[in-house]
């Protein structure tokens, strides 16, 4: 029996592995986050320029991922070669790791069965492609490096609890990172620490708090170091945006909180319940008695204050509600853990049936037949919406559209567009708006408010504009499309490719 376990786990192990990194450049399609994060590594890579291209020349870096994203990108690059391919493996690998330390913390805070849950729920029950680990691995974005980054900085905390004091310096370097690569952490990481560092001190836990203090001393320091001292190093200008903030971290409009709510009803509900479950079974003082439970109760309030930020204060987009609901798969699977008597779900299914037919329903059938209608709804909404994301969308229109702009235009033409994952197949100049119209966007088409947009879109004298999903959705050249400026040429999937119409000089 335990022979065929194993091969059952190493079968499974495989087919994992197999569905993070099959067609790993083909889907999901890439899409404008990824787009800025390729380009800047590619160009640092090939020319030693941190930043980004307009029109040919250097220009500053600006919306790409932060350094130590970018920097694994061009560090595959460098070793590797230049592609697609090349740079998401870096997230698969960082994703395996960090579903690895999440599963040793699942493992030492609930034990073996709860661990296997937890994979189970990220696995059947994310609701959204966004919320996925497999999709979210399979892309250029900065969120599972943080999360590896922010988890190994508590597995580092236990062992300085249990072992020896020096991990305490490994927690303090793997948070630094954790806080500059995502900015968001640092809000949802002071409070796990800081609230903490109080309980430590009123149950008198000296050491512990000492320990603490240090750590969110010294990373909070060392994050800062980076910024301060490496960064100046690497790049050596980037652009600056006002009122994203805003727009995405502190969006208190009732519409925007409307959706959040349907949003999370939809695809956050067993988020929301296994954290609503964690803190009615918290014991703080018992909790704090050991050190995993310490650790527990810090990584608890992480997750709860991520979830809470998400839910009241975010734009509510899908993609933010992810490392929450990653780091809330431990208390979702516990949650189920106890409502089916250490997963005896047949067991469970066949008294909660018979009840029903005898008309004998208690709480715990009512629970049960509950946690059985979310996860029915829950992997539905996961299927398909998984489906859509790495089946139905390719990059196989991406690349027509950058074959034909890179063979059937001419070399010296001008490429106007916003759809920046263009730029690192781009063999032709190209020119793009400021960033700061990407706030403006957020806030015309998102927040629905009415504000005038100063843009030229001619500004360039572009030869080709071309619209994609993200300029269609924003409406970025609207204004100019509604003129006689351009002509539709091409048009591949979602991407329309215009000629520039011209008198007859160029204007």
């Amino acid at each position: 029996m335990k022979n065929l376990t194993r091969h059952i786990l190493v079968l499974a192990g495989l087919l994992f592995v197999a569905a993070l990194i099959v067609r790993l450049d083909s889907v999901p399609a890439a899409w404008w986050d990824e787009g800025w994060t390729l380009s800047v590594a590619r160009n640092w890579v090939e020319s030693g320029h941190y930043g980004r291209l307009s029109l040919g020349e250097k220009a500053p870096a600006g919306l790409e991922a932060a350094l130590p994203v970018t920097g694994s990108v061009a560090l595959a690059f460098d070793y590797f070669g230049i592609g697609l391919f090349q740079a998401r493996f870096v997230f698969v690998v960082y994703l395996v790791a960090t579903l690895a330390i999440l599963l040793y913390l699942a493992c030492r805070f609930y034990g073996r069965p709860i661990a296997v849950g937890t994979l189970m729920v990220l696995l059947l029950m994310a609701g959204s492609r966004y919320t996925h680990p497999v999709f979210m691995g399979r892309q250029v974005l900065g969120e599972v490096p943080a999360l590896f980054f922010l988890l190994i900085g508590y597995v580092c905390l236990l062992y300085a609890l249990e072992r020896s004091r020096y991990f305490l310096l490994g927690a303090i370097l793997f948070w630094s990172l954790a806080l500059i690569t995502k900015a968001q952490i640092l809000p949802f990481w002071a409070a796990s620490i800081g609230v903490s560092l109080i309980v430590a001190i009123f149950l008198h836990r000296s050491a512990f708090a000492v320990m603490l203090a240090a750590a969110l001393f010294g990373s909070v320091v060392l994050g800062y170091a980076w910024l301060w001292l490496v960064y100046p190093m690497v790049i050596p200008a980037q652009s600056s945006v006002s009122g994203l903030f805003q727009v995405i971290a502190l969006v208190l409009d009732p519409f925007r909180r409307f959706i959040t709510v349907l949003t999370m009803l939809q695809i956050g509900l067993p988020t929301l319940l296994g954290l609503v479950w964690c803190f009615n079974h918290l014991k703080i003082c018992k909790d704090f008695g050991s050190d995993t439970g310490a650790v527990k109760l810090a990584y608890f309030i992480l997750t709860v204050s991520w979830f809470a930020w998400w839910a009241l204060a975010s734009t509510g987009w899908p993609r933010y509600l992810f490392p929450s609901a990653f780091l809330a798969s431990i208390f979702v699977s516990a949650m189920f853990y106890e409502w089916t008597d250490g997963f005896l779900i047949g067991e469970f299914l066949r008294n909660t049936v018979t009840n029903l037919f005898h008309w004998r329903m208690g709480w715990r059938d009512f629970r049960v037949l509950a946690g059985l209608l979310l996860v029915v709804w829950s992997f539905t909404q996961t299927v398909r919406d998984l489906h859509d994301g790495l089946v139905g969308k390719t990059n196989q229109s991406l690349l027509e559209t950058v074959e034909y702009l890179n063979t059937d235009t001419s070399p010296a033409a001008v490429i106007e567009t916003y759809e920046s994952e263009l730029f690192f197949f781009l063999h032709r100049r190209y020119h793009y708006p400021p960033d700061q119209l990407h706030v403006e966007l957020i806030r015309r088409e998102d927040l629905a408010e009415t504000i005038i947009i100063n843009y030229d879109p001619l500004s360039a004298d572009p030869d080709y504009l071309v619209i994609g999903g993200w300029c269609r959705y924003y409406k970025c050249y609207d204004s100019v499309l509604s003129g006689n400026a351009f002509k539709l040429v091409k048009a591949f999937g979602p991407y329309e490719i215009f000629e520039r119409v011209r008198g007859m000089g160029r204007p």
